[in-house]
């Protein structure tokens, strides 16, 4: 399988500093929109998955237009992210949405079904190896061991 289309758990992912890779998890934190220091919006997701699930892995999503940020329905919500960049700052290895090359897309446990996102961004497109997963975490949904409820981030 070509690595540009392999989605691979947040655990090796941590290991990719300056690479683009792609990502799937369930959603367990998300901030507020905000006006970002330059022209963009940003909104922080924390997001788990089955290899990291006793922490959170914190994904920062900038885009143009307030309305291109996610907009998350619950705390069981699975969003698959196409080319996200792993970068360190200040000791710590987030994954960036670059909106020139980066997508995404919103899963809830219906639309994992049939794999139609409730939201995605401007130009995503649901690559073949992405439907397996997606089927996959929308089946652990009921297992799955999540702790209460979404949460909203103030100003993170």
């Amino acid at each position: 399988m070509n690595n540009r289309h392999s989605i691979i758990p947040i655990r090796d992912a941590l290991s990719r500093v300056n690479q683009k890779v792609n990502l799937i998890g369930f959603v367990r934190e998300s901030s507020f929109p905000r006006k970002s220091l330059g022209t963009d919006y940003v909104s922080i997701l924390k997001i788990v998955d089955e290899s990291y699930k006793d922490e959170e892995f914190s994904v920062h999503i900038f885009t143009e237009k307030l309305e291109h940020l996610p907009v998350i329905r619950s705390y069981k919500d699975i969003i698959i992210l196409y080319q996200v960049k792993i970068e360190e700052f200040n000791g710590r290895i987030d994954a960036v949405f670059k909106k020139k090359f980066s997508s995404y897309a919103l899963f809830d446990e219906q639309s994992c079904i049939d794999c139609n996102p409730y939201q995605a961004s401007p130009g995503f497109r649901l690559l073949r190896p992405g439907i397996g997963f997606i089927r996959r975490m929308g089946n652990l949904c009921a297992t799955f061991p999540f702790r209460g409820v979404l949460n909203l981030l103030l100003g993170s």
